[in-house]
């Protein structure tokens, strides 16, 4: 059986079309990706949902049953969901330790 010859076809023309559209914002009203600095503020303001392109780090964490109620009752009284109550904990706990945290930085940058 003879090879088929699909040279003029025009699918080098076909992989631009595809390949432009691609880069192109969307036409039918949603919302091109993000640029790196917008991404960045958005990290940095927690307000990534519904930003093509932008998305928080996330981590998957398991809490002992005391933990748990602690913070989901403590979230709840400061009026939080409880990524946000564990977001300031940590914060606190950040600022609290910064020497300490420069210090273990500049270790781990050096081992």
């Amino acid at each position: 059986m003879a090879k088929k010859d699909f040279s003029g076809l025009g699918a080098d023309r076909v992989l631009d079309v595809l390949s432009t559209a691609a880069r192109e914002p969307h036409r039918n009203g949603q919302q091109a990706p993000a640029g790196p600095e917008e991404i960045a503020q958005r990290v940095s303001e927690m307000r990534t949902q519904g930003r093509l392109g932008a998305k928080l780090p996330r981590i998957t964490l398991a809490f002992s049953g005391e933990n748990y109620d602690y913070v989901r009752t403590m979230a709840r009284v400061r009026g939080q969901n409880m990524t946000q109550f564990v977001n300031d904990i940590i914060k606190a706990h950040r600022e609290e330790y910064a020497e300490l945290y420069d210090q273990a930085r500049r270790f781990l940058e050096d081992f």
